[in-house]
């Protein structure tokens, strides 16, 4: 047997102990979470090597080129790219459940109005109003 096939019977294997121990409503989630997890050891078994030394390479030439200081100022400059990317996706999903019509999203985006830019509850409501409004 090789390596690939070793590996699928194994992770089908866990796949079947899973999905019985799973209540039988949650049986769809679980398996799409546990076949992507599957998907992403198996790319990283497959290609790991090379992602690592495209990684080693890329920091050798950025270390050479920029300096240590450089390259950690371009790695936080990454990084909180990201940050900013997941931080207006997480908005753009609470704004489609207020649009939508979900009252604990409502009443948490108008608890962190008030929280966070301390607004008045009154102000709070009516700007949330309006995100649901469409406005």
């Amino acid at each position: 047997m090789h390596d690939f096939e070793i590996f699928a019977i194994i992770a089908l294997l866990v796949l079947i102990v899973i999905l019985l121990c799973a209540p039988q409503r949650h049986r769809a989630a679980v398996a799409k979470k546990y076949v992507s997890t599957a998907a992403i050891c198996l790319l990283l078994y497959l290609f790991g090597d090379d992602i690592i030394a495209l990684i080693v390479t890329a920091a050798t030439f950025c270390v050479e080129h920029l300096g240590k200081a450089g390259c950690f100022y371009l790695a936080c400059a990454l990084a909180f790219l990201a940050l900013i990317a997941w931080a207006g996706t997480q908005d753009f999903r609470e704004n489609r459940e207020i649009r939508r019509g979900s009252v604990i999203a409502f009443n948490a985006r108008v608890e962190a109005y008030v929280r966070d830019h301390k607004y008045s509850r009154e102000k709070a409501i009516e700007i949330t109003t309006g995100i649901r409004d469409g406005k």
